[in-house]
């Protein structure tokens, strides 16, 4: 039996992913990998020669993006985003508010201190965007369909970093499956400045889901050739980045980059374009000098004239397996806690070094 199952039952049916707050329909109960365990059924007496009792053992799986850290990064386009926080993973099982960022320091206005919202996280899922340039945006948290159970969900809105979260904003909670669209109030953010949102289930619920991200200061400048797909993919150990163009005028050559925080990019690739064209192209990339960790990658393009564009983001989880902080130290190499001001560096379980100013 795997670590985490529940014994789900609904009137001979079984149920899976349903919510795990509801005792009349499922069990949780801690498991350990490669144990035996005993189930009992028995049963009552309905005054009827037998009842049929049909139920099932199933392990919830755990939503995308249950941590800031592995956030997926969206791009600044005001392009509609969808969402999911399908699966069961809570992040603290006491009832009352969630600290997630682990910092006491940090609290949201309505919170107890130390906590960022003001519910309880069930099934969370992250996203973020870090902004190129100084200005002002707001976000539309829309089109809740296909819950699991009708209770809704519940969004948030941080600026700073995993470790310390500051409360921007909450969508009203819980958000109804059909609700109409609701918008954050404007916040600055500045130029290298990281904004980090999260998507929980309210009860448990397990929703899709769309929100919009506005740059309500400068209009967002997409490429000036006509784009088609842009995706990366791992095959046998190594990333290959591939895009498309339905049309292209005095196009010079695209510059492929690559990033692992979405804010320091480095140059991988320099591709020529193929200048004028109204038909078809794909252009591809290999890279093989990843981090394993979440890679992001971007692409501008360079007109003849020396204009340059940039693309969406993209991303690929390169990660081998569950990645954790290890310890976090300070400039002397000394472990601290996460209360620790000043200039620390995070240390994680895959080698990688997280530098960061409190």
């Amino acid at each position: 039996m795997p670590t985490g199952a529940n014994i789900v039952t609904n009137g001979g049916a079984c149920v899976p992913n349903f919510d795990n707050y509801d005792p009349l329909y499922s069990i949780e109960f801690p498991t350990v990998a490669n144990s035996w365990y005993l189930i009992q059924v028995i049963n009552e007496d309905c005054t009827v020669s037998t009842r049929d009792y049909i139920g099932c053992i199933s392990a919830d799986p755990t939503p995308s993006n249950t941590r800031a850290s592995g956030a997926t990064l969206i791009d600044q386009c005001g392009t509609l985003f969808s969402g999911t926080n399908k699966g069961y993973a809570p992040s603290n099982v006491l009832p009352g508010n969630e600290n997630l960022d682990g910092n006491a320091a940090t609290t949201c206005p309505t919170c107890t201190s130390g906590d960022e919202v003001p519910y309880v996280i069930n099934n969370d899922s992250w996203f973020h965007f870090c902004a190129t340039i100084a200005g002002d945006w707001s976000v539309d948290f829309q089109d809740i369909t296909s819950c699991v159970n009708g209770a809704g969900l519940q969004m948030s809105l941080f600026k700073g970093i995993p470790t310390n979260l500051a409360f921007v904003w909450s969508a009203s909670s819980p958000t109804l499956p059909g609700a109409v669209q609701q918008t954050s109030a404007a916040f600055t953010v500045n130029a290298g400045q990281c904004v980090y949102l999260v998507v929980d289930g309210f009860a448990g619920d397990q929703c899709d889901y769309k929100y919009e991200l506005h740059n309500l200061t400068t209009p967002c400048v997409l490429l000036p050739i006509e784009l088609g797909d842009f995706f990366v993919v791992n095959i046998e150990g190594i990333n290959k980045v591939v895009w498309t163009t339905f049309s292209e005028i005095n196009s010079d050559y695209f510059t492929l980059e690559r990033s692992n925080n979405g804010n320091d990019w480095r140059t991988i690739s320099n591709i020529k374009a193929a200048g004028n064209s109204s038909g078809y192209k794909t252009y591809s990339v290999l890279d093989d000098e990843y981090k394993n960790d979440l890679n992001y990658y971007r692409l501008s393009e360079f007109d003849l004239n020396g204009e340059k564009s940039l693309s969406k983001i993209i991303s690929i989880d390169n990660m081998d397996g569950l990645v954790f902080k290890v310890k976090t130290v300070n400039v002397l190499g000394q472990e601290v806690d996460d209360a620790a001001k000043g200039l620390v560096f995070e240390i994680y379980s895959n080698g990688r070094i997280n530098k960061i100013l409190r």
